[in-house]
Formats: structure tokens, sequence, C-alpha cells
């Protein structure tokens, strides 16, 4: 079964996206990333990124959802696949006060567990706190999608970035929930 999604808030920061960021070399560091496709394996059918949270679950944006029904877990080129798991998905279910901007987290069912390690989702609000670097991954835009070379790379890629708080996101862009977490580029 999976759980209700409620709980995971992001605040929007409209204009700003993470790009760029350093190729993974160290796939245990990212081992629950996976790579999400719709209808086949190959490079064209790559949608989104999303992580393991649980043997069978898969937490991932809600606005990734569409037509995807399988997904490569734990590799670091999401075009061969080496050292990966493929697993079909078989259940979705999107945060019920998404409304295509806000509240942007959805999980999947996978039909076969798969082995961790598995990402925790932080539920104590005091961490990290101020102005604290923290790492995200993902096969995002290499460039600013903006000046038409987004393209999508091959190979996971790492970044750090500022943890900006809830608060201080709130208090420069108010109540705009969205795709895009607040953070600001290390």
């Amino acid at each position: 079964e999976i759980a209700e999604v409620t709980g995971v808030q992001t605040c929007a920061l409209p204009i700003s996206r993470i790009v760029g960021g350093t190729e993974v070399t160290n796939r245990s560091k990212w081992a629950y990333m996976t790579a999400l496709f719709e209808r086949g394996w190959n490079e064209e059918s790559f949608v989104c990124g999303g992580m393991m949270i649980a043997p069978r679950v898969l937490l991932t944006a809600a606005h990734c959802t569409g037509g995807i029904d399988r997904a490569l877990v734990g590799t670091l080129d999401r075009r061969d696949g080496q050292g990966g798991t493929k697993v079909n998905l078989s259940r979705l279910r999107k945060h019920p006060g998404w409304d295509g901007h806000a509240n942007d987290v959805a999980v999947y069912r996978l039909d076969q567990p798969v082995s961790g390690p598995f990402v925790t989702v932080n539920s104590n609000s005091n961490v990290p706190s101020g102005n604290e670097q923290v790492e995200t991954a993902g096969w995002g835009a290499t460039r600013d999608p903006g000046n038409g070379d987004g393209d999508s790379p091959n190979k996971l890629r790492e970044v750090a970035v500022n943890y900006v708080s809830q608060a201080r996101c709130r208090k420069s862009f108010g109540s705009e929930i969205g795709r895009a977490s607040c953070r600001e580029r290390v």
C-alpha cells in the first residue's frame, strides 16, 4: 500500500533553476536515485528523476508523472543502466493538494521490491538550518534551458546549493509553493 503523500513542502523560486553540477563518480553516494521512463528504455523515453524511499516506493515530482511506467534504480548512466535495476511501476499516488504548482510530489509503487539504500525524508523542520550547504543530484539541465541549451545529461550529476528556510522563502516569494524548491546556487 502506498501511503498518502502529505507533509512535504517546497517553496517556489519561479525564475532561477539549478543547472550544471558535476558528474557523479561514486554510485553508492546516490544509489537510491532513479531515472523514470515512459514506454521504453531508450534515451528519448527518459522523463524525470526520482528516489527510492522504501523497497517498493519511489518518490518523484507530481509534474513528472504523465505516462511514466518504468524506472531504472541505482545507476549513474541512464543511457546504459550499468549497475542499475530495471523495474516496472504499478501504482501512482499524487499529493492530494497538487494543483499543477503546489505540493509537487508523488509516489509510485514498484511491481517488485528493490534492495536499499533508501533516502529518508527529513521530518525535522530544524535541520538543515541557516545557510547550510546541501547537495542534490539528478539528470537535469547542464545549462540554462532558457537559452535552448537545456539538454539532460546521460550521466547523473550533483550540485551543492545553500539551503533556504521555509520562513525566508515565504518572506521572499509569498505563499506560492511550487515545482522548484527555494534554493541558492553555491
